[in-house]
């Protein structure tokens, strides 16, 4: 089947960034001097892909500091994951780069915060093979509500466009998390 375009996911998809952003939480938690456990990698790794209101629910709790406590991770965030990164999975830019050579447009969303994706593409340097991203920290909508709904309608929620394309769902043997996994062109095609 040929489609318009493929959307991907950032965290678990294309990248594993789990270690850099238990180090912001950490710092976040530090700087904030919480008594709570430091974050560890399984605990957070579990929740990627989560809304970060969801993940600080589960990994700290305390509703009477969760506004300044996001606050400040946002802007730790954004200093620190520019220096700190991922690692992009085996495979990621090539399958990428054979992606865009054969015509495909590409896309991103992710849940992440409004940084979270300028940062991954300034960092990882694929800016330039995607044709459009759109996060959670941009539209205040989590990923899957604003790119599709139940009937496999991915519906574009960028101010620019009101189109809608019918979906391909796919899912890559796991590598990373249990759900997720780096795509490759055989998957894709």
């Amino acid at each position: 089947m040929k489609s318009d375009g493929i959307i991907f996911d950032m965290d678990g998809t294309l990248w594993d960034a789990v270690d850099s952003y238990a180090t912001i939480w950490n710092r976040a938690i530090a700087d904030m001097r919480l008594d709570v456990p430091p974050v560890r990698r399984p605990a957070l790794e579990k929740m990627m892909g989560l809304p970060l209101d969801r993940i600080y629910d589960g990994l700290i709790g305390l509703p009477e500091v969760s506004g300044p406590f996001m606050a400040l991770l946002e802007r730790l965030e954004s200093e620190m994951m520019p220096r700190l990164g991922g690692r992009l999975y085996p495979g990621v830019r090539e399958t990428l780069e054979a992606l865009r050579a054969g015509g495909a447009r590409l896309f991103m969303v992710s849940n992440c915060g409004p940084d979270g994706l300028p940062n991954f593409l300034e960092y990882t340097g694929l800016g330039e093979l995607m044709t459009d991203c759109l996060s959670l920290g941009e539209n205040g909508l989590e990923r899957r509500r604003t790119f599709w709904n139940s009937s496999d309608v991915i519906i574009s929620a960028h101010p620019s466009t009101s189109a809608t394309l019918p979906a391909t769902w796919h899912t890559p043997t796991p590598r990373a998390y249990p759900s997720c996994g780096p795509p490759t062109v055989s998957d894709m095609t």
